[in-house]
């Protein structure tokens, strides 16, 4: 079973270790695990351990950036490092140069995450702002025309205003009213994951799907991969949706959600002794969870029948 192969090689290549230590909010001490499998001749193991090890110093940047945004920029530019295709990385490496007063630096590295997305709104609205805080006329005028070619139609009424307001050379009414925009701007990955539950509530599982297969971008987010997985489920696609969960639960394998419709999808595919070996495991931390002994209770009747 792929689980089984997945974790046989986390644990003998000691990167279950340092997930354990990560779930325990121990980054450093995860870190210092994965690093030495960075270069591992297996190249699984060391693709793992890259991944795992950005994720280590995102989060321990994101912890430390309100108190020491230089020692957060560090960690940001360690994770770029390891994932240099990673855009949400390259504009938190922006935001902590901004603050920082390099300018410069935080322009360029809001290009550099606009280069690798360029639907990537909060990274787009960072960089327009900082122009309008240099002055930069021209330049701020040419981010707003991209805006309004990149950014979701929700925004276009806000976008068009923000346009007149420069046309004008109202320059401080622009920068007021791209601010107020940036504060109300959930995440590139919040729109997508919102409107890929509203397509599967209103029945739409090959619209939610396009929308997740163009969210979903460098990063691995497991709880779109798990949202990608009920939509193939949808659309009778099982063997789709079945590489979905595994790999939401290969980034994250205490993902009990994602096991369970990984589990249920076996069902479907009447491989009930696989099915079984997820449920298991989901009973194993979690005694008596509910569907989980439901989907137990069908293998047992099936089988039986």
């Amino acid at each position: 079973m792929f689980l089984r192969k997945l974790f046989t090689l986390l644990q003998g290549a000691g990167l279950a270790r340092g997930l354990e230590a990560m779930e325990a909010g121990d980054l450093r001490g995860a870190i210092e695990i994965f690093l030495p499998f960075l270069d591992d001749s297996d190249a699984a193991v060391r693709d793992k351990a890259r991944l795992y090890c950005c994720e280590a110093y995102l989060q321990l940047g994101d912890g430390i950036r309100s108190s020491d945004p230089a020692a957060a920029l560090e960690c940001y530019e360690k994770a770029g490092e390891l994932q240099p295709t990673f855009a949400d990385v390259a504009h938190r490496t922006g935001e902590m140069h901004e603050v920082l007063g390099e300018y410069g630096q935080a322009q360029a590295a809001y290009l550099r995450a606009l280069e690798i997305n360029p639907a990537f709104l909060a990274a787009r609205l960072d960089s327009i702002a900082l122009h309008f805080q240099r002055g930069e006329a021209l330049p701020a005028r040419a981010g707003v025309d991209a805006l309004a070619e990149h950014a979701p139609e929700i925004y276009r009424e806000a976008i068009e205003e923000i346009a007149v307001s420069c046309e004008r050379g109202q320059l401080e009414v622009a920068s007021a009213q791209l601010r107020a925009l940036r504060d109300r701007s959930p995440s590139v990955q919040d729109l997508h994951r919102q409107e890929a539950r509203d397509a599967l509530t209103e029945g739409e599982p090959a619209e939610a799907v396009r929308i997740l297969e163009r969210g979903l971008g460098e990063r691995r987010y497991p709880d779109l991969l798990q949202l990608l997985g009920l939509a193939y489920g949808q659309l009778g696609e099982l063997s789709k949706a079945e590489a979905a969960f595994r790999d939401a639960l290969a980034i994250h394998p205490g993902y009990q959600k994602a096991r369970i419709n990984l589990a249920l999808t076996l069902v479907e595919q009447h491989r009930f002794e696989e099915a079984e070996g997820e449920l298991h495991q989901v009973l194993e931390v979690s005694p008596g969870h509910p569907l989980a002994l439901g989907a137990l209770e069908e293998i047992r009747c099936a089988t039986e029948e």
